[in-house]
């Protein structure tokens, strides 16, 4: 993610204070999940602090309706359109965690998964001096399956998906449940922003997010991290599989694997699939790093430090504004100081003077940062801000 996305965030801060999902289509319910299943209420009028989660009392009977896995669950599965579910924590100084696995394991295999059906928008960091909240699946579990019809909106808002699995073999992601180990996206349309996914793995391909919508899916992910997540076919972080719309938007792609496939950060064949403004570093794979014909990448770095995977297939449409450290990808020219972003540049990893992964203030999203001198300071439009 370039600072571009930083300071966006920055100034939506100031101007309301709070991270707001995008809106449901219909009026619903608010929900607060707490993660501590021995939670207790505050009695009060108005039981909500700063950050619109209930207020505990030690000294209270009453214990909150939705708590703990089991209660995000009956959050998110049970959900009437247009409800809002937020994820609270029993503890300002620690992370709300929801572990999936450890809910009781049944004949299904999805049973401990939440799945999405109506619109419906999902907050986690609800303040953002606050750490953001973890659904983990335990490393046995698929966190998310997005299934609602084509009209609903599921959003989700400042929260880290990981650990979750795709297991099964083979690469029928509608047979055999091996897509998609953080999110499958089988219907409706998808919003994710200022949140992370990493660490998830799939026996098949889309190890953080597949969609596996025969047609007419729509994914957009803004301002967030992919960081970690492996695939053992396509697509380490993202995977396409029918003619379905994704878009990826201000957001960093690091240490993301296809490990026998293409596309360690990005792979469409059949549908439409466009990134943007995004910063994607050391991602690897047998073949390609960004791959497939329906693939654009435009105003974006794509750069390998410690990997020698190829960053582009040659199906790839790499659109102006980009630089790349190697070569293999079409329609890039030697970069050129000041030339601009009406072209794709290419040029060598310490010209991008890049710096480690960031995480502003331990909340925020990680994101490489541009330090002085970086190539991409003076190449990659940002719509007339500055990245100094």
């Amino acid at each position: 993610m370039l600072l571009k996305s930083l300071r966006l965030i920055v100034c939506a801060v100031l101007a309301v204070g709070v991270l707001q999902a995008t809106p449901a289509q219909a009026a619903g319910r608010t929900i607060w999940v707490v993660d501590d299943t021995v939670f207790k209420l505050k009695i009060t009028n108005d039981p909500t602090t700063a950050t619109g989660c209930p207020v505990a009392d030690p000294n209270s009977t009453l214990l909150a309706t939705y708590a703990g896995a089991a209660g995000l669950r009956t959050a998110v599965n049970d959900a009437q359109p247009g409800d809002t579910v937020i994820l609270c924590n029993n503890s300002a100084s620690n992370r709300a965690t929801f572990d999936l696995s450890t809910l009781a394991a049944t004949g299904d295999p999805n049973a401990r998964t939440l799945q999405a059906t109506v619109a419906l928008a999902i907050i986690g960091q609800t303040n953002v001096t606050a750490l953001r909240p973890l659904i983990s699946g335990g490393g046995v579990v698929r966190p998310f399956i997005i299934a609602a019809s084509a009209a609903d909106v599921v959003s989700i808002t400042g929260v880290t998906i990981t650990n979750g699995v795709a297991g099964g073999s083979g690469d029928n992601c509608a047979t055999t449940g091996a897509c998609g180990g953080g999110i499958k996206v089988a219907s409706g349309q998808l919003r994710i922003s200022k949140s992370v996914l990493r660490d998830n793995t799939a026996a098949g391909s889309g190890a953080a997010i597949a969609v596996t919508a025969a047609a007419s899916a729509t994914v957009t992910v803004e301002s967030s991290a992919f960081i970690g997540n492996a695939a053992t076919i396509h697509g380490g972080a993202v995977y396409n599989l029918g003619n379905n719309t994704v878009s990826v938007l201000n957001s960093t792609f690091n240490g993301n694997a296809a490990n026998t496939g293409a596309g360690a950060v990005v792979y469409d064949n059949s549908g439409t699939t466009t990134v943007d403004y995004i910063t994607a570093v050391d991602n690897y794979g047998a073949t390609a790093v960004v791959a497939g014909a329906r693939v654009t990448v435009r105003n974006s770095v794509l750069a390998q430090k410690s990997h020698q995977t190829p960053l582009c297939d040659n199906l790839v449409s790499l659109g102006t504004g980009n630089l790349v450290t190697a070569l293999g990808c079409s329609g890039v020219v030697a970069y050129t100081a000041g030339a601009g972003a009406t072209s794709s540049g290419y040029l060598t990893y310490s010209q991008l003077r890049l710096g480690r992964l960031y995480t502003p203030a331990n909340v925020g999203v990680p994101y490489f940062r541009l330090l002085t001198g970086s190539a991409a300071i003076d190449f990659i439009a940002v719509d007339g801000l500055s990245l100094n």
